[in-house]
């Protein structure tokens, strides 16, 4: 018999925290309104709505979910002031992997979040649940 620790509610907590920093603060100032709207469809980074999730929420799951989620943070934000090197590609698409794994899916690519298509944040608005940037 194998005993596991579950992710304490605060864990879970910080996994919402840092999706929701993906989705309304770093994706909106990458993609247009309409693609926000084909994005939202997608079910970013939603174990709920994923076929194979294998995250049941427990306290590994949780710190490997977290520490991917961090890192692409940090890589996106990385890129967007820097040309993509190889290493940030792998970087993120190890982590993607990663977030696949426990049914985090993210199918967007490293190029989709480089210094050009980032956009100058005028105004924010709010359509379909994200928030966005508007030129």
């Amino acid at each position: 018999m194998r005993i596991e620790r579950a992710a304490t509610p605060e864990i879970e907590t910080y996994i919402e925290d840092l999706k929701n920093q993906i989705l309304y603060e770093i994706i909106p100032r990458y993609f247009s309104s309409q693609e926000l709207i084909k994005i939202e469809k997608l079910q970013l980074l939603n174990p709920d709505n994923a076929l194979n999730a294998s995250y049941n929420g427990l306290l590994k799951e949780a710190l490997q979910v977290i520490s991917s989620l961090q890192a692409l943070i940090t890589v996106i934000e990385n890129v967007r002031y820097r040309d993509i090197q190889q290493h940030h590609r792998t970087l993120f698409n190890r982590n993607v992997e990663t977030l696949d794994k426990y049914g985090f899916s993210f199918p967007l690519t490293i190029d989709q979040f480089s210094k050009e298509k980032c956009q100058i944040n005028m105004y924010y608005g709010n359509l379909a649940g994200y928030s966005f940037a508007v030129n």
